[in-house]
C-alpha cells in the first residue's frame, strides 16, 4: 500500500528485490556446433543448460542424451552427429560451484538411502 511518502520506499525495495535476483543467477546464450559431424566441446561457466534454437537440419538433429548433453564434471556443453544449436545457459554467481551442489545431493540421496533402509528393517520385524 505505496501511498505519497512510502512510494520511494516501495520503489527502493522493488529495485533491490530486481538486483538480488540477477545478482544470484545469470543466464546467457552459446552457440556450439559440430563440424563435419565431429563431436565438440563448448565451455560455459555451469548449468544447467537447455536447447534454445537448433541451427542444423536434418539429419544433423539435436536431441538431447543422443547428439547433445551436458557434462557436469567439465561445465562443457558437448554437440555430436551434426548438432548445431544455440543453448541457454544457466549458472550461479558469488561463489557457489557445482561441486557444492553435487555433494548436498548425494548427502540427500544418503539419508533418503538410510531412511529406505530404516523401513525395511521396521517392516521385515
Amino acid at each position: 500500500m505505496c501511498i505519497m511518502r512510502p512510494i520511494t520506499a516501495c520503489a527502493v525495495a522493488a529495485v533491490a528485490t530486481l538486483v538480488t535476483g540477477t545478482v544470484a543467477a545469470q543466464a546467457m546464450t552459446v552457440t556450439c556446433e559440430s563440424i563435419n559431424y565431429r563431436e565438440q566441446q563448448c565451455s560455459v561457466p555451469g548449468g544447467p543448460v537447455a536447447l534454445v534454437r537448433q541451427l542444423s537440419t536434418p539429419p544433423g538433429d539435436c536431441i538431447e542424451g543422443r547428439t547433445w548433453g551436458f557434462d557436469r564434471n567439465s561445465n562443457s556443453i558437448w554437440v555430436a552427429n551434426g548438432c548445431r544449436a544455440e543453448f541457454r545457459v544457466a549458472y550461479r554467481d558469488r561463489g557457489y560451484s557445482d561441486r557444492g551442489y553435487r555433494d548436498r545431493e548425494y548427502r540427500d540421496h544418503e539419508y533418503r538411502d538410510h531412511e529406505y533402509r530404516d523401513y525395511d528393517r521396521r517392516d521385515r520385524y
